[in-house]
């Protein structure tokens, strides 16, 4: 597949995207979907996204594109709660030398991302040391 069909290929997965992120924002918003259908919309809108996002790898790093598409599926991932989907598609776009705008805005989403999965770990350190305390009869 060479690069023009790619690019044909992430815009209609892009505009895809969108709709379902659309669908999602102004259902969630005007109380016409329910949660369920929010979170569906918005998973699927990531899905995407995400593919749109793979599609332009083959483009130059630092095309405005792709940086965009990876930027938008970043926020994406955070939106559904996907830290570590959201952690890798920034770090993707960040080695990518995206211009300066979009890398503060991924560097934003990246730091946010970070700080909830420190908020999971130390959950999870705290439930091992709880079951620690009980084995050893501590509590």
């Amino acid at each position: 597949m060479n690069t023009l069909e790619n690019r044909s290929n992430a815009e209609v997965l892009h505009d895809q995207a969108m709709e379902c992120y659309d669908n999602a924002y102004y259902g969630e918003i005007k109380g016409k979907l329910s949660p369920e259908l929010v979170a569906e919309n918005y998973r699927k809108a990531f899905e995407l996204e995400k593919k749109a996002a793979f599609e332009l790898l083959t483009l130059p790093e630092n095309n405005l594109t792709r940086a965009v598409i990876f930027r938008s599926a970043a926020c994406l991932a955070f939106k559904i709660g996907e830290w570590r989907e959201c952690e890798k598609l920034a770090c993707m776009a960040l080695s990518a030398e995206p211009p300066k705008y979009v890398e503060k805005q991924l560097r934003e989403v990246l730091k946010d991302a970070i700080l909830e999965l420190e908020k999971i770990e130390e959950i999870r350190l705290a439930k091992l040391k709880e079951e620690e305390d009980l084995e050893q009869g501590k509590i």
